[in-house]
């Protein structure tokens, strides 16, 4: 709607599985920035726990290309769920969760009352049968 601010939560695998996959998944976080007049992303990084949680509005363009994985080790979706649930940011139930992996690591078996896309990398498989899934090219 006209004059209403999307929320978003994007959370990116940054395993050690992902790494050839940063720059692609960075290319869209910096595409939803641009494509929307008013947005707000609470952008969660995990590898098997969350290693960062930053904010980022249109404003923040310029910051996206300084933006450096951390992790790099195992995979688990889980805490991504648990953080949202618990939204120690006080920021609410985002509009969606937009989730970039290559979907090789552990999902809730129940899917959350929010809308969950799963972005794959290119050969990615979906951790989970709920959710939408789209694959990177």
């Amino acid at each position: 709607r006209q004059g209403q601010c999307l929320r978003l939560t994007l959370a990116i695998d940054t395993s050690g599985s992902t790494l050839q996959d940063l720059p692609k998944f960075l290319a869209e976080l910096t595409a939803i920035l641009q494509g929307f007049e008013q947005v707000q992303l609470q952008v969660i990084s995990c590898d098997a726990s969350i290693t960062d949680v930053s904010f980022y509005d249109k404003s923040d363009l310029a910051a996206l290309t300084k933006w450096q994985a951390k992790g790099l080790g195992g995979t688990s979706f889980t805490p991504v769920f648990h953080y949202i649930a618990d939204d120690p940011d006080h920021v609410g139930v985002p509009n969606a969760l937009i989730f970039f992996t290559d979907g090789y690591g552990n999902a809730p078996v129940e899917a959350p009352a929010y809308p969950v896309i799963w972005v794959l990398s290119p050969d990615g498989e979906p951790p989970v049968k709920w959710g939408e899934v789209l694959h990177l090219q």
